[in-house]
Order: structure tokens, then C-alpha cells, then sequence
């Protein structure tokens, strides 16, 4: 990725390497779900059994094999096994509200998203990547020296648009 689109996806999610204790630091100061973006949207996809159940957490790191998540008086790795995967768009990413089994730590599945940033990684195989989920504000970066270009922040503001998030142009 280069140095123009960095300040962008910087601000969806954190590149290599990741600071495990930085994340659960941050998950552990807005420990409640609301500080976590939990909103009635969420919340009405929960059965009256998935309410006593199990316990909603937020994706903030993904990894192979595990996922960072935090919630209310929850945080921690788990496992990114997804049972019932059937597609590209079924694995977990950063942003994504699961339930979760309290007690084995087990993801039971992921909720409906309010929004989705997705995009074909390079290369042959041409597979998909999910980059952020639940994103409310697209903060889009972009310095105004000789490197400035006006289509590039116009291919962000649609890819804002097509997946329904609000942006905000910050000029530097």
C-alpha cells in the first residue's frame, strides 16, 4: 500500500505489526458496550435466549487463527473459527459485533452489519477482503502539497457513499 492511501486506511484499521497490549488497553478503558459503538440496531438482532446467553463483544484485531474482541467486562483472543461460514463475507472482521459463548470463549455468529469496507486483494487469485465493519465516519486524509490529487479523494468519497457511511474531508 502506499505512502498516499496509508493516512486512509490507517484510520479503518492498524497495519502489521500489532500491539496486542495497546488494543486491549484501549478496549479496557470503554469496557461498556455503548463506549464500544453498541447501538439499538445491534441489539434488536438478539433472541430473548441470546440475551441471557451469550455475551456481545467488538472485533478490534484480526489475526490468523485468533481475534482480539472486547466488551462488557470482556476482553481477550479468541478463536476465528466462524461456524456455519459459507462465503467470503461470513469471517469476522474489525468493527464486527459477535456473540460469543461466555464460557468456552466460542464465536456463535456474527451479527448484521451496519456497514461493510470490502475490497478484492491484488494478485491472481483475486480474493476478497473485508477491511472495517460498523464504521459510522469515513475520516479521509489527504495533504495538499504537490501529491495532492482531486480524483483520488473523489474514488473515496463513492466508496463512502456506496457503503453508506458519512465522510468527513480532512485537508492538511
Amino acid at each position: 500500500m502506499g505512502q498516499r492511501s496509508y493516512a486512509i486506511s490507517a484510520i479503518l484499521y492498524m497495519d502489521p505489526p500489532y500491539d496486542e497490549r495497546r488494543l486491549m488497553q484501549m478496549a479496557a478503558q470503554n469496557s461498556t458496550l455503548a463506549d464500544l459503538g453498541w447501538r439499538p440496531f445491534f441489539s434488536a438482532q438478539l433472541s430473548a435466549e441470546e440475551e441471557e446467553r451469550y455475551t456481545p463483544v467488538r472485533v478490534m484485531a484480526v489475526h490468523r487463527g485468533k481475534i482480539a474482541v472486547a466488551g462488557d467486562a470482556f476482553e481477550g483472543m479468541i478463536s476465528s473459527y466462524m461456524p456455519e461460514s459459507q462465503g467470503e463475507e461470513d469471517r469476522a472482521t474489525v468493527g464486527d459485533w459477535l456473540l460469543i459463548d461466555p464460557a468456552s470463549g466460542e464465536t456463535m455468529r456474527v451479527l448484521e452489519r451496519a456497514s461493510l469496507f470490502k475490497r478484492r486483494a491484488p494478485g491472481d487469485d483475486r480474493k476478497l477482503q473485508l477491511v472495517a465493519a460498523n464504521v459510522d465516519t469515513l475520516f479521509i486524509v489527504a495533504s495538499c502539497n504537490q501529491d495532492f490529487n482531486i480524483p483520488r479523494l473523489v474514488r473515496y468519497l463513492v466508496l463512502a457513499r456506496e457503503v453508506g457511511v458519512g465522510p468527513v474531508v480532512v485537508l492538511t
